[in-house]
């Protein structure tokens, strides 16, 4: 299902998810999406029509989470659809313009596919360094697995279709996004395990931007700050596209290890503690327990995602606008922490920005993937 393409470096291989589902015989009448989280797995069924459903979801190990959400929606879909985060994804866009010798000449589909080539040619040559430096391994070889262009320009103004069009300058910016190959093979000998076919790979950061841009992409400027078990995603979005990502090593495993010593609990009941905490339910003298016990890792935390906004190059001015998500976002600590953190201190901001908690979307948003096929002819 997954091969190389011509006309691109050999360490990475092509695999377009939407391929994939076109390639389908036929279109399924259900499938199901897996996260496979750095501390759990989460599993949604969805039935395939047009009005696509939610009929069942499932979170623990991976065969657990199958087996609850195949319980909820009463079968057990054979398709599955896979979203990767974390670690495990390198989020970016790239921006290529082309001189065209005959400015008069209408655009035609070779150009377009040169310039598609020198897109992915680019943007792999910069996710392979980042991410290896990242991983520790200078030996790693990545995939593409998703990839959606943001925008065609020819002399500056934004154009629909390229192809037919005239001008000097062709340009094009694609978002695109890439996995390790060998986490991929791991992938794959899961869902053998799990007797599922693969039927499309995704990002989940790009699902997640979907989600939250709704239907005003191109006015959707915000950095996410994705709060997973082990890792937080950084993302920064203009016009709907992702600039780039980061994996951030912190997350809410982090917080759960800073209460375990302090309050003498184990992993189990700091986790526990942690999630009375962030609802609300603990007695005056456990918050104030729970709070100091937090502080050092949200400081830790704070500055994390200080060093992962500095790494991104190229950025002139920063939305102003922040989007916490993920489990462990409800803890209040984390949008206090960067309503009052002096980001602008090293930061280039126009203004400060505002914190906004979205608990409301993630890894059931994966039928945005569906959607993309359905309106296909």
């Amino acid at each position: 299902m997954v091969g190389e393409s011509a006309g691109y470096t050999q360490n990475c291989q092509m695999f377009n998810p939407l391929d994939l589902l076109k390639k389908a015989p036929g279109k399924p009448e259900s499938f199901i999406a897996l996260d496979f989280g750095t501390t759990s797995t989460k599993a949604f069924i969805f039935s395939l029509d047009e009005q696509i459903q939610l009929l069942g979801q499932g979170q623990g190990a991976p065969t657990e989470a199958v087996e609850q959400a195949s319980t909820q929606a009463g079968f057990r879909p054979q398709q599955a659809v896979v979203g990767v985060g974390g670690e495990n994804c390198w989020c970016l866009t790239t921006t290529v313009r082309l001189n065209r010798p005959d400015p008069q000449k209408e655009i035609e589909s070779e150009e377009i596919e040169k310039l598609n080539e020198q897109i992915f040619r680019a943007a792999l040559m910069q996710a392979t360094p980042q991410m290896s430096q990242f991983l520790g391994d200078p030996e790693l070889t990545l995939q593409l697995i998703d990839s959606d262009v943001l925008f065609y320009k020819t002399d500056g103004q934004v154009v629909t279709e390229p192809t037919g069009q005239r001008g000097k300058v062709l340009e094009c910016s694609t978002f695109t996004a890439y996995s390790p190959t060998s986490y991929l093979g791991q992938l794959s000998e899961v869902l053998k395990e799990l007797d599922l076919n693969l039927w499309a790979v995704s990002s989940l950061m790009s699902i997640l931007v979907k989600a939250l841009a709704n239907t005003s992409p191109l006015d959707f400027n915000a950095i996410i700050l994705d709060v997973g078990g082990k890792v937080t995603d950084v993302a920064i979005v203009f016009g709907g596209g992702i600039w780039g990502s980061r994996p951030l090593p912190l997350g809410g495993e982090t917080f759960t290890t800073a209460l375990s010593e302090p309050l003498g609990l184990g992993r189990e009941e700091a986790e526990a503690k942690k999630i009375a905490y962030a609802n609300h339910q603990l007695r005056d003298e456990d918050v104030l327990k729970v709070r100091e016990g937090l502080k050092p890792a949200v400081e830790l935390w704070l500055a994390g995602v200080e060093a992962a906004l500095a790494d991104f190059e190229g950025i002139r001015t920063f939305p102003n606008r922040i989007i916490l998500t993920g489990g462990g976002a409800n803890l209040e600590e984390l949008k206090e922490g960067l309503a009052t953190y002096p980001l602008m201190r090293v930061l280039p901001f126009a203004s400060p920005p505002t914190v906004e908690v979205r608990t409301d979307v993630g890894p059931q948003n994966m039928k945005l993937i569906a959607k993309d096929i359905l309106s296909e002819p």
